[in-house]
């Protein structure tokens, strides 16, 4: 699984109004509309894992940003 900007506690050592800024710029050049959340990343990791017959792919979960 290879995701996008994912709001979770790793962002959290940038200031609050940098992060905002951050995570706005990135929702606004995406087609889903917002940034990932942690469970967006476990919901394509459980589907990953739990399909037997999927062998060797990469699965954006990135909200479309890759398509932009």
């Amino acid at each position: 699984v290879s995701p996008g900007l994912t709001d979770t506690d790793a962002w959290q050592r940038i200031p609050a109004n940098i992060r905002e800024q951050m995570y706005a710029k990135a929702a606004a050049e995406t087609p889903a509309g917002r940034v990932g959340q942690a469970s967006d990343v476990a919901q394509a990791v459980v589907a990953v894992v739990g399909n037997s017959f999927l062998t060797g792919v990469v699965l954006p979960c990135d909200g479309g940003k890759r398509l932009t």
